[in-house]
This record gives C-alpha cells, sequence and structure tokens, in this order.
C-alpha cells in the first residue's frame, strides 16, 4: 500500500468508477501534495443542491489537496456523472455510496485519519457513517434539521423558481406537491423525479450528532452571502470564512485521533 506521495508523483485530478454490481459511481480523486496528512471524502448534497455547490465543493478539494489533505468527490447514482436511474434509487443506496467511496480513499493510505465532510443533505448521510464507526473525523456544512424538513425546503424554493420562470401561471403550492406524495404519485423538483417511496423514506432521516463519540467533529453553518448551496446573482459565493474555519479545525483536531 502506497505511503505518502512521492517526489515527482502525478497530482493531476483522477476521474474514475468504482466498479462494483450495478450502476458505477463515479468519483474524483485529487491527490495531496506532499506530505500527505489526511484523507477526506466529500458526501455530496442532494439533488439540484449538487448541481449549485458544484464549484464550491470543487474548489474546497482543491486546496485541502495543495495543503495535503488527499480528497475524493463522487456522485450519487442516478445523479450527475454516475451511472443509474434516480427514481430507482433510495437515501440508502446513496449512503451506500458514500461507504464504498471511503472504502476506495481508506485504501490509499489506511494508516492516516480518514475524514467524512457532508454537505448539505450530505451531512446526515455522513453522520450515520460515523456513527456507524466509518472515518476518524467527520465535518459538516449546514446539515438540515432532517430528510423530511429538507425535502419541504426543497419543495418550497421550487414554488418560488416556477414563480420567477412562469409568473403568468398560478403556482403550484407546496402542500399539493406533498399531498401528491402522500397519495403515492409522482412530482418534479428541480428536473429530478421524487417518488413517494423518497418521500416516506426522508422521515427516517434524521440527524446523528456523535456528542460523546472521542473521534472529533465540527459542525459549521454557512448563512448570508455564503450559501453555497443556492443559486443567485454570484456564480462562486464567498465561502473564505467557512473554508478557514475548517481547515483550522482540520488541521488542528488530529492530535487526539491517533494518540
Amino acid at each position: 500500500m502506497e505511503r505518502g506521495a512521492a517526489v515527482g508523483e502525478d497530482l493531476a485530478e483522477r476521474p474514475a468508477y468504482l466498479e462494483g454490481p450495478g450502476p458505477r459511481v463515479y468519483t474524483v480523486l485529487h491527490p495531496a501534495r506532499p506530505p500527505r496528512r489526511a484523507l477526506l471524502l466529500v458526501v455530496p448534497p442532494f439533488g439540484a443542491e449538487r448541481e449549485r455547490a458544484y464549484p464550491t465543493g470543487v474548489r474546497w478539494a482543491r486546496r485541502l489537496a495543495a495543503g495535503g489533505v488527499e480528497t475524493l468527490r463522487f456522485d450519487y447514482r442516478g445523479v450527475g456523472e454516475s451511472e443509474g436511474d434516480f427514481e430507482a434509487m433510495s437515501f440508502d443506496d446513496w449512503k451506500a455510496d458514500a461507504a464504498a467511496a471511503a472504502r476506495a480513499l481508506r485504501r490509499r493510505d489506511p494508516e492516516i485519519p480518514l475524514i467524512l465532510h457532508g454537505l448539505r443533505l450530505g451531512g446526515l448521510l455522513a453522520a450515520e457513517l460515523f456513527a456507524e464507526g466509518t472515518g476518524d473525523g467527520l465535518l459538516l456544512w449546514s446539515p438540515p434539521p432532517s430528510g423530511r424538513e429538507h425535502l419541504r425546503e426543497l419543495l418550497r424554493r421550487n414554488v418560488s423558481v416556477e414563480m420567477t420562470l412562469r409568473p403568468e401561471r398560478p403556482p403550484k403550492p407546496r402542500e399539493a406537491y406533498v399531498a401528491e406524495l402522500e397519495a403515492g404519485g409522482r412530482v418534479s423538483v428541480d428536473g429530478y423525479v421524487w417518488t413517494s417511496r423518497l418521500w416516506r423514506d426522508a422521515e427516517k432521516l434524521a440527524p446523528r450528532t456523535p456528542e460523546g463519540d472521542r473521534r472529533p467533529f465540527k459542525r459549521l453553518d454557512s448563512r448570508g452571502p455564503s450559501r453555497f448551496w443556492e443559486s443567485g446573482a454570484r456564480l462562486l459565493p464567498d465561502t473564505a470564512e467557512l473554508f478557514a474555519a475548517s481547515e483550522s479545525w482540520i488541521f488542528g483536531a488530529w492530535t487526539c485521533v491517533r494518540s
């Protein structure tokens, strides 16, 4: 097993698919500039927030890699560059994708810390994996209160977008979408088709704050101009404060991980 990046090693970003049964998960590895200090897995947002947060996630991964933290990004099956049908997937499937990506990253170097970094809904999935024993540290950026509350927030935002794009039409209220899902139907939200099964599964997805866990964790909320998961006038939101606080924790927490 490799240990650290050798002098002259190619540090170019490496897209690849994780091989396994069924649809494959697309990943991009950002090799660390030596010496390699830690591994970090970015567990991404859900649905259209993935596209809106994409530039921030790429900038963050490149910044970490330049500082010695080898970083892996991935897309859930049925989303982005990964294979699979979104409608056929569940939150359990996407949690399994994160677990597979964590295993692949851990194989890069099993002797240095592995950090799970959940963005938005990815924070709930990362926290579940962390509670089950995956990873040495947990970093959360603006996780929602619960899976169901997150879907309600996305529905509210979808109604606002529809009002902006089609002001001549009466908007379909959020509760109408909810009623369709509760009745077993499907609804289109930001280009993704939600099923009633997805709506039901979201109720089980609750935050698992690892209080009392000996492994370190950190939660940071992004407010104001740094709401990286929302579309707006700025393609690249100001995340300097969020990045700096996260780096301070990453590079300061590990004395208590490998003691």
